[in-house]
């Protein structure tokens, strides 16, 4: 019986031309098999390594839009934004939600950075949504089951040593402010945080600015986040603002704000460390704020 060679995810690497990080994530997602020694490090079969190899040399078939979505788990490389929205938006508009739940796992699997999936993909079809709602064409329930399968998808992915409870690192609390109950954007931006070696506190829609406070007091946090989607009276919003960013000033917290209520006069009014309209700005923001003092968190598909 021929003995079976297992490499490490280094070597497997150096023979796939890929980085290391790529490896970890094709064997955390179930692309590329892999055993664990005693020592808890990751062994290859060098037949299954040689396979993708082969695999990877084939040339590639034209990928057309309706299948831009699924392509990526295939070659493992990042697709076209603009292929993947055409895509996903066709799943949405046929009510396949599994159609659309699996083009978001690829793009996981592909690599794709959380603040990259949000700005190219995410937020470009939820705007395609609600301009469709707003015009009569949909109903309003289509954004929300659209919604609970983003939320549902990125939920399955853990960040390895991303909780708030356990480790060391710098801590990030965030949420969304009184009366506003949109909660996706909020949510990526703690998935992105976490991405980044952050340990991340959300307290989520709907919450008071004092409450926000009062948390970052609590856990010592080095930045305070609000992602602001709506905001039902002004002058409340920006005397409440104000107020959080004195205090958590006083205690060296810094305030990022995001979101897209945040247009116009109120942005006049309102005093912030870092304000911006995406999140790969939000990312380099806290990137040059906060240099990384530890490797960034690689993701893995939660068991089932």
């Amino acid at each position: 019986m021929q003995e079976i060679e297992y490499i490490s995810v280094k070597k497997a690497a150096s023979l796939l031309g890929v980085s290391v990080s790529s490896v970890k994530r094709w064997v955390d997602a179930g692309t590329l098999p892999a055993v664990k020694t005693c020592g808890g490090h990751r062994r290859l079969r060098m037949d299954d390594v040689m396979a993708m190899q082969s695999a990877a040399a084939v040339t590639e078939p034209e990928v057309s839009g309706q299948e831009a979505g699924l392509s990526c788990v295939q070659c493992h490389s990042i697709p076209d934004p603009a292929q993947v929205h055409h895509h996903l938006l066709g799943c949405v508009e046929r009510g396949d939600y599994e159609g659309l739940a699996h083009g978001l796992q690829s793009l996981l699997v592909s690599g794709m950075g959380i603040a990259m999936l949000g700005d190219a993909v995410i937020f470009p079809l939820m705007a395609d949504i609600g301009h469709r709602w707003s015009a009569g064409h949909w109903d309003l329930s289509v954004e929300h089951l659209t919604v609970r399968t983003i939320q549902h998808v990125l939920a399955g992915w853990k960040m390895n040593d991303g909780s708030l409870y356990s480790g060391q690192g710098r801590v990030a609390v965030g949420c969304c402010p009184p009366a506003d109950h949109y909660c996706l954007g909020n949510f990526l931006v703690k998935l992105m945080l976490v991405e980044q070696g952050w340990r991340v506190l959300n307290l989520g829609p709907n919450t008071p600015f004092e409450s926000l406070g009062r948390v970052a007091v609590q856990y010592q946090a080095s930045l305070a986040w609000v992602s602001c989607g709506h905001i039902e009276n002004e002058e409340t919003f920006v005397s409440g603002l104000n107020s959080l960013h004195g205090a958590l000033r006083s205690q060296g917290t810094v305030l990022f704000l995001g979101g897209q209520a945040l247009q116009g006069s109120v942005r006049r009014k309102i005093r912030f460390d870092w304000l911006g309209d995406t999140l790969t700005q939000m990312q380099q923001a806290v990137t040059d704020r906060f240099p990384p003092t530890r490797p960034q968190i690689h993701r893995s598909a939660a068991n089932s």
